[in-house]
């Protein structure tokens, strides 16, 4: 019987096949995921300013200043602009620090009108909101002090 060597030119082929099949998958046998090496972009928060841009007088609180970062990261609330300084943010409600009188506007301009903007920052992105409240007048009853004598009603 002859022995007969196979044709060797059809085993250039094997070494890469096999070099192929043998490097797929990453042989990680363990059920903790592996990390991306590329972090995720960092996203800008949110803000959402949930009050009336016209108010009465004589009313501190204005409204809620909603603020939401979709990366969890911590995010900071400013106020700017002209009128600014007449207001405060406490937790997430938007104050009048003293409350506005509209026979006595005490606003930069003196219209009743507070014009300021509002800031959210994740210390790295940053979304503002320009806001404009007005105040308005309303019906102050006087009582006569006369009535009230004695603590009775006359």
């Amino acid at each position: 019987m002859k022995y007969r060597v196979p044709y060797l030119g059809y085993l250039k082929f094997w070494p890469v096949c096999l070099f192929l099949t043998g490097c797929g998958g990453g042989g990680n046998d363990s059920d903790t995921a592996i990390s991306d090496s590329m972090p995720s972009p960092n996203k800008s928060p949110t803000l959402t300013l949930d009050f009336a841009t016209s108010l009465p007088e004589n009313q501190i609180r204005i409204g809620k200043v909603i603020v939401n970062d979709p990366d969890g990261d911590a995010v900071s609330l400013t106020l700017s602009g002209d009128d600014s300084v007449f207001l405060n943010i406490k937790q997430d409600i938007l104050l009048f620090k003293t409350a506005p009188d509209f026979e006595d506007p005490v606003d930069t301009d003196a219209d009743n009108v507070f014009v300021f903007d509002v800031t959210a920052s994740d210390g790295a992105l940053s979304v503002s909101e320009s806001v404009e409240i007005e105040v308005f007048n309303v019906i102050e009853r006087k009582y006569d002090e006369a009535i009230f004598e004695n603590d009775s009603l006359e």
